[in-house]
């Protein structure tokens, strides 16, 4: 895994592997401990929201829309 490709996958919307593979939530998390080890810190923190906002199904149920 190289997390800087992975991250910026995320931060283009392509949130999967060239295998068009979606990114899980763990292996995000590995991506942001590795960032963490080569101190990458801004990625850090904009990966760690954009996985927050990803997975919380709370978020993305509330903020369909209601068709007519």
């Amino acid at each position: 895994m190289n997390a800087l490709e992975v991250f910026a996958r995320c931060m283009s919307n392509k949130p999967y592997t060239t295998d068009f593979k979606i990114y899980s939530k763990r292996y995000l998390q590995k991506a942001v401990k590795e960032l963490e080890q080569i101190d990458e810190f801004e990625k850090c923190i904009r990966l760690v929201k954009y996985i927050s906002d990803r997975f919380d199904h709370e978020l993305n149920y509330l903020t369909s829309e209601v068709l007519s």
